[in-house]
């Protein structure tokens, strides 16, 4: 997650559109192999505006997709 938007700004964006109903899903990594390399700070704050951040392997990422699109906890999936 390095998007290079205002940092003020994406969160707000995200947190109107939560609250206006829209599910935000923010993919921060797809792979099997490695550590995910993306914005801790900004993913943070878009996961305290609302949206879903996650980082999964291309197996799994059918499943958390599903979990989000139907309000499920992802607690289970936590560093699987």
């Amino acid at each position: 997650l390095y998007d290079g938007m205002d940092e003020t700004l994406l969160p707000q964006i995200v947190f109107r559109q939560v609250q206006a109903g829209i599910r935000i899903v923010v993919l921060l990594a797809l792979t099997n192999a490695g550590t995910p390399d993306y914005d801790a700070k900004m993913a943070t704050q878009l996961t305290q505006a609302g949206a879903v951040c996650l980082a999964c392997t291309p197996h799994l990422f059918p499943q958390l997709i599903a979990a989000v699109l139907e309000g499920k906890s992802l607690d289970s999936y936590a560093y699987e």
